[in-house]
């Protein structure tokens, strides 16, 4: 197995319209690559339930949902000539997040998919849902699977890949060609120029002409690399270097949604425990402000 070509895919219902979606994705994914599935669904601690009777008959009715929810997850998938899935149901200690990643780290999944319920603009900046968690610590990638405006699930048709000449990105890059070659879709290398702040502050004398020359050498370098990449495997790409003032996330959705990207992939760094609980990351802004699916490779 390597990252490019997942064989023991984990996908996390919870009984939504999403999750049963992204388990039509994973099932897709499942054959392309000839892996194993796992459908998990994580009960939620009983503490959420606040002061609500929690005895026995009541561990049992959820019980009975989660067995449910990932028998009907599963069908999705098994109906889709997928022949090895498995049904988990897990009971939280922790965060449903952290039960998740444990889960995969001890098992050796090596994919991991989960739906969003794609939230408005208050509601995307809070803190602590599943998606962010596990695109914030995952060990393998991430997909996090987004329907389309009409309710639909997802055809990766066209993949975006984000690159800025980091070693996480060339990892997200390889990922992007197989992927492309392997599902014979089109893809596109994007690299983001954005300026820093202080070439806009009044008073300082900022060499902007060479900032952009230089920030256009690393585009042209970092782009470079996928091409050969995908000469490599025989398959065509489409490299873009694109200026943006305000941040590389607004520049990555902007351009996706306005090039018709069904699947945006893109590395993560891989920041230590703190950094990693810090704001504001271009994996995590993209996941969240994306119309698309969004795949997030550490």
């Amino acid at each position: 197995m390597s990252i490019a070509t997942p064989s023991r895919i984990l996908i996390a219902v919870d009984g939504s319209e999403n999750a049963l979606k992204a388990c039509e994705v994973g099932a897709t994914l499942a054959r392309t690559y000839s892996a194993e599935v796992t459908v998990i669904h994580v009960v939620p601690s009983p503490s959420i339930y606040g002061g609500q009777l929690v005895d026995e008959e009541f561990y049992e009715r959820l019980d009975k949902e989660a067995k449910a929810l990932t028998e009907k997850a599963a069908s999705v998938i098994e109906k889709r000539d997928v022949a090895k899935v498995r049904r988990e149901i897990l009971w939280a200690r922790a965060s449903i997040a952290q039960t998740l990643l444990d889960h995969a780290s001890s098992t050796g999944s090596d994919l991991i998919i989960t739906g969003t319920r794609g939230l408005g603009g208050f509601r995307r900046m809070m803190l602590g849902s599943v998606s962010s968690g596990l695109v914030a610590n995952a060990k393998c990638p991430v997909l996090v699977v987004r329907m389309d405006s009409y309710g639909k699930s997802p055809e990766f048709r066209r993949i975006l890949v984000a690159v800025d000449g980091s070693e996480h990105a060339r990892t997200a890059a390889r990922m992007a060609v197989y992927m492309a070659k392997e599902l014979r879709v089109e893809l596109t290398a994007l690299y983001i120029m954005t300026l820093p702040w202080a070439a806009y502050s009044g008073g300082v004398a900022v060499p902007i002409e060479k900032i952009e020359e230089r920030l256009r050498e690393v585009g042209e370098k970092a782009t470079g690399e996928v091409a050969a990449m995908a000469q490599k495997e025989g398959i065509k790409v489409k490299l873009a270097i694109e200026e943006e003032i305000e941040s590389p996330v607004r520049g990555i959705t902007k351009y996706a949604t306005s090039e018709t990207i069904d699947l945006i992939m893109l590395g993560t760094r891989g920041l230590g425990e703190v950094k990693r609980l810090l704001l504001g990351s271009v994996a995590s802004g993209v996941v969240t402000y994306a119309k698309c699916s969004v795949l997030v490779v550490p």
